[in-house]
């Protein structure tokens, strides 16, 4: 009820979390609107300014209107300078509105009283060429000052652009401010969740505790007792033997064979009972790193598994590293042994060999048996999987490498396979330093 209760609170949460983040995104998408439509008229004042002097500088209304006061016969010079003076009145409407969207309503009367006088002097020149005046007279007659007309626009210029920074300026601070709010918003959403995510997990992991130790303390009194009766049976089997000796009886072959054969299944019982135990009880205990010495641990488990006859051997220089020594030794201790019992009945040769590689300990154990097919290389890392059928004498309980993975994964490191030469496999063990 709890775990559900948490369920919808943490559902409601992320709603909540996500439709303040849509808000905030579409007032952050409005903002950059309209930061983007002040930066777009910002960029045309220029430009209308720019269109304005040409219209009335050189190329246009001036220099048409100076050219036809020497040229009065080109009539072409009047009629460029009239359409000058039009595209000119346009620009300083437009000039003018732009003002008014930024809240500036400044009137450009002295570009207008300017261009008007102009247009009105066209004809005054027409008039003087007719009465047979020269062109510097006609100059001296018709010249107007433009000088007013040039300050009024330079300081709408500059009060156009003082508001469009400060129009700008506040944009940007709103989004700075809706910025912090967004971040302080997304830490409390994810303070929210993560309080509800670690209180959940708490619990959790109280009850994985107790499961953990319910399911130690049952495994450690299963294997007491299974082990106990299956201890008696090799001493019972003895016992019949004493028996069948004092009273001067010989058991058939075929009985004998078959007592011998229980013997062998006891002991492989009671080494799958002791491997289930250990693989149950990988990383349930957190134990310390210590140097462990390769060069030492490996020949000590040489001479415990392998037989007369076969051989291990060390390939290099085998380094002191920090591990943790048990973990280590049943990786060592099982790879070493898969490769005893499965490989050629005499004649084994393993070779052990270590690398450094990138914060790694990498260990491989190579061996020259029949090696393993690539289609079977997940399967043997499996809980009781053979690929070859179990011979009794042979301790085999399909524990072994599900062990090594286990032990290997634990520590966060990984296991494969690869193909020996001539023939074989090579465990590849990749561990993290510590």
């Amino acid at each position: 009820m709890t775990s559900r209760r948490s369920g919808v609170t943490l559902i409601l949460v992320v709603l909540s979390f996500l439709a303040g983040v849509a808000l905030l995104v579409s007032v952050h998408i409005e903002l950059g609107q309209q930061r983007d439509a002040v930066r777009h008229q910002e960029e045309e004042l220029p430009i209308l300014v720019l269109r304005f002097e040409r219209s009335i500088g050189y190329g246009g209304f001036i220099h048409n209107y100076k050219n036809y006061v020497l040229r009065p016969r080109e009539t072409e010079y009047r009629d460029a300078a009239i359409e000058n003076h039009f595209d000119a009145l346009a620009v300083i409407d437009r000039i003018e509105l732009l003002g008014e969207q930024f809240g500036v309503y400044t009137t450009l009367a002295e570009s207008r009283r300017t261009l008007k006088a102009y247009r009105a002097q066209i004809n005054w020149v027409t008039r003087l060429h007719a009465q047979g005046a020269g062109a510097r007279e006609i100059d001296t007659i018709v010249r107007i000052s433009d000088a007013p007309a040039r300050r009024e626009i330079d300081v709408l210029h500059e009060e156009i652009g003082e508001v469009m920074r400060r129009r700008l300026s506040v944009i940007d601070r709103r989004i700075e401010a809706m910025l912090v709010i967004f971040a302080l918003f997304l830490l409390g959403g994810m303070a929210t969740v993560f309080s509800l995510l670690g209180r959940d997990r708490e619990r959790l992991l109280a009850r994985l505790r107790l499961k953990t130790q319910d399911l130690e303390q049952f495994t450690s009194i299963a294997a007491h007792d299974l082990r106990a009766p299956l201890r008696q049976i090799p001493s019972l089997i003895q016992w019949v033997h004493e028996d069948l000796q004092d009273e001067g009886l010989v058991l058939p072959r075929r009985a004998t064979v078959n007592l011998e054969r229980i013997t062998a299944r006891v002991r492989q019982l009671d080494t799958l009972l002791n491997e289930l135990l250990n693989y149950l009880q990988i990383g349930a205990r957190e134990v310390k790193p210590e140097t462990v010495d390769l060069g030492e641990m490996i020949p000590a488990i040489g001479e415990l598994l392998v037989p007369p006859g076969s051989r291990l051997r060390c390939e290099g220089q085998m380094p002191r590293i920090l591990a943790v020594k048990v973990e280590l030794d049943i990786v060592l201790r099982n790879l070493i042994s898969n490769a005893v019992k499965h490989g050629p009945p005499i004649g084994v040769e393993i070779t052990v060999r270590y690398r450094s590689r990138r914060g790694l300990h990498v260990i491989e154990v190579a061996d020259n048996g029949p090696g393993i097919a690539p289609q079977h290389r997940e399967r043997v890392f499996q809980m009781f999987a053979t690929l070859g059928p179990r011979r009794p004498e042979d301790e085999v309980s399909g524990v072994g490498l599900a062990m090594v993975q286990r032990v290997v994964r634990n520590r966060g490191g990984s296991i494969a396979i690869l193909d020996a030469e001539p023939h074989g496999a090579i465990f590849e063990v990749s561990l993290p330093k510590l």
